[in-house]
């Protein structure tokens, strides 16, 4: 199974590579080209919720991002793939504290009211002995900066501020750990040398991968 899945690995990068090397004198129709790269940008949280929070995913997660403000500067478009909120284990259980956690993505920027009651809430039980993670695929929504699911410019992050999260769980005064997670696509390198160093970093990470192994 391993070496099956080492000659996949293999054959992609080989497709990778030809791909690249090809790309300048192929006629095919083309978009922003061949170089790419994907990062995690995170927010992590671990207090109460007993009073409503809520987090704006460009001003509170994406802005000042260090990682993020790195490859903005080599790379000319972004693009929002996906959104996963991951509730870390809690083994608390009293009476007084059994008031579940509910959540929800608001899409067009405004928050929700009365959240425990609307289709499209989680709920997180109070007593968790496991990690439990949530997946969102992003909607095609347009909002006054575009298609949230669309590409953005590396400069913009306009499109990115309609979209806001809410947590709340009533009467529930112990602390909950979870962290949001917003991966973004990068496209289009700005200078070769930008891409050259990124390339030569993604397989020193693997090469450290490998030796972990």
């Amino acid at each position: 199974m391993r070496n099956k899945r080492r000659n996949i690995n293999r054959r992609k990068n080989n497709i990778r590579r030809f791909h690249l090397s090809r790309y300048p004198n192929s006629q095919k129709p083309a978009t922003f080209g061949p170089g790419n790269y994907f990062i995690a940008a995170s927010k992590f949280y671990n207090g109460r919720i007993d009073s409503q929070i809520t987090f704006n995913l460009a001003t509170d997660i994406i802005q000042n991002n260090p990682e993020l403000d790195r490859v903005r500067s080599e790379f000319k478009y972004m693009k929002l793939c996906g959104i996963t909120i991951t509730f870390y284990p809690r083994n608390i259980f009293e009476s007084n504290n059994s008031e579940p956690a509910f959540f929800l993505i608001n899409w067009d920027g405004a928050t929700t009211e009365n959240i425990r009651l609307q289709d499209n809430t989680k709920t997180v039980p109070s007593f968790l002995t496991r990690t439990k993670i949530f997946k969102f695929n992003i909607p095609r929504y347009n909002t006054y900066g575009g298609m949230l699911n669309g590409w953005f410019g590396t400069s913009e992050l306009t499109g990115f501020q309609f979209i806001l999260f809410q947590f709340f769980s009533a009467s529930n005064t112990t602390k909950w750990m979870f962290k949001v997670d917003a991966m973004i696509h990068f496209k289009g390198p700005t200078n070769v040398t930008a891409k050259q160093e990124i390339i030569i970093k993604g397989k020193a990470e693997e090469t450290s991968d490998a030796t972990l192994q």
